[in-house]
């Protein structure tokens, strides 16, 4: 049985709980209680700092502040609805695109090669070319492992009649005479060469693509050559001018100009009177060499000989001094031929093109 104190009514709940515990202890004998009970304090539900007395287990207890605590008007609160588990569900990661690579970039760099010999009539203003060039290219690639083969054009006038001869180990010709129709204009003088190339990743250097011949007509030469034959009854004047053209890409270099002088001359009698030429009386020929003309410059020689007989006594043969003429240049060519690198369908890449054009030229006057 369980002893209540009212006279703890007025008091905090729990010292009102205390003093019932020493009510119980007091008015129990000692024969009455032999051991401690448990369930003893668990009906008082001792709770002296008020956090919930009714939450102890066993308690059964009310207690009368707790209900004086309570509006009897004021409704209970609803018990709050049972908490849904939420489901955790992972997050669904988006499936990855590869990733497009972009096509590699190639540096083509070609060399033009040409050796042109010319000649020309004195009166004529056109002069026959006999061309033979060789075309030699390197390349530099982006990807590191291979280099992508790729198409190589080469256009030029269908009037030059050119030949190509491709070097199996880095190029093929897969069509030759391929007019360009896309202008009407063009179609009609320009032809063009498609050469596949493949040269490995392993060649470091230039390699050599194709050799070709071509045999045209061509109106203006990388340099004009004029001439001046003047005879005064036994003597004769040699003048030469020799005139770089202005739409080359580069100056001139190793002049050499030669003037072959006929059997009428007396050897004897041939003096250079203007550039720093020498006579060759056994091969009869008057050399002048120049270094370097730079394009747009001129250049000037002379020479005096005198005849074994007068031009009067002469029957109507005059003279013939043939010249030659012989010199280079690094980046200029005879030939109208263009080259463009084209990507392959299979193969696609961004090119960037090159193009190195040297000649050495032997051009004869007669």
């Amino acid at each position: 049985t369980i002893y209540q104190c009212n006279r703890f009514r007025d008091d905090p709940p729990w010292l009102k709980r205390g003093g019932a515990l020493l009510e119980i202890m007091s008015s129990t004998s000692a024969n009455k209680i032999d051991a401690f009970d448990p369930f003893v304090f668990s009906e008082l539900d001792f709770d002296p700092f008020g956090v919930n007395a009714s939450l102890c287990v066993g308690s059964s207890i009310q207690h009368d502040d707790d209900a004086s605590k309570k509006d009897p008007q004021q409704p209970s609160p609803p018990p709050a609805p049972p908490r849904k588990p939420v489901a955790t569900t992972a997050t669904a990661t988006p499936p990855t695109q590869p990733i497009q690579q972009l096509p590699p970039k190639i540096i083509v760099r070609v060399n033009i090669h040409e050796e042109v010999s010319t000649s020309i009539e004195a009166d004529e203003k056109v002069c026959r070319a006999s061309i033979e060039g060789t075309i030699q290219a390197q390349v530099h690639s982006s990807n590191a492992t291979k280099n992508a083969p790729f198409l190589l054009c080469l256009k030029e006038p269908s009037t030059n009649n050119t030949a190509f001869k491709f070097d199996d180990n880095f190029a093929s010709e897969i069509l030759s005479n391929f007019v360009d129709r896309q202008e009407e204009e063009r179609r009609r003088r320009e032809t063009a060469t498609l050469a596949k190339l493949t040269i490995p990743k392993g060649e470091i250097g230039t390699v050599k693509i194709a050799d070709y011949t071509a045999q045209c007509e061509i109106k203006n030469l990388p340099f004009l050559v004029q001439s001046r034959i003047k005879f005064d009854e036994n003597i004769c004047h040699i003048a030469l001018q020799i005139r770089s053209n202005l739409a080359n890409k580069g100056e001139l270099e190793d002049f050499t100009i030669a003037v072959a002088v006929p059997q009428q001359v007396k050897p004897e009698t041939v003096k250079v009177t203007k550039g720093a030429g020498k006579w060759d009386s056994l091969k009869r020929i008057i050399k002048w060499n120049v270094d370097c003309l730079p394009k747009g410059a001129s250049m000037l020689f002379s020479a005096d000989a005198e005849l074994i007989m007068s031009v009067n006594k002469v029957d109507g043969l005059l003279p013939h001094f043939p010249i030659i003429v012989r010199c280079r240049s690094k980046l200029d060519q005879v030939s109208k031929m263009k080259i463009d690198a084209v990507a392959i369908d299979d193969h696609p890449a961004t090119f960037m093109l090159d193009t190195v054009s040297s000649v050495r030229i032997l051009h004869r006057v007669s």
